[in-house]
């Protein structure tokens, strides 16, 4: 059974897939949501379509200090003024996934 956070992201992918308006909430609920509950084939369709819908609306991000490149930063997209990290990148890679939860994103 899914929980109402996980129904949420599942029914953005649909709203995605059929061109259906997504709001900010939805944005936000596919970016935070615990997705460590569900089996992968949902999180790896919850994420691509959220990465999709990144890549037509969003603007790509980061926060790479040119000077020492190979520090840790942060990248991932803007939308509306919000940004939404995706990645760390440099020596550290991707980290967070803290406390058994895996998100898409991380906020600001």
């Amino acid at each position: 059974m899914f929980n109402k956070e996980e129904v949420r992201c599942l029914e953005f992918v649909n709203k995605w897939k059929c061109g259906d308006s997504i709001s900010d909430e939805d944005i936000d609920t596919v970016a935070y949501a615990d997705l460590s509950g569900l089996v992968q084939p949902f999180v790896d369709l919850i994420t691509k379509s959220f990465f999709e819908f990144m890549e037509q609306y969003g603007e790509q991000w980061d926060d790479c200090n040119e000077d020492y490149p190979n520090n840790t930063f942060h990248e991932g997209y803007v939308l509306d003024g919000n940004i939404y990290i995706a990645w760390y990148t440099g020596d550290a890679g991707r980290y967070w996934n803290e406390d058994d939860r895996y998100t898409i994103c991380r906020p600001w």
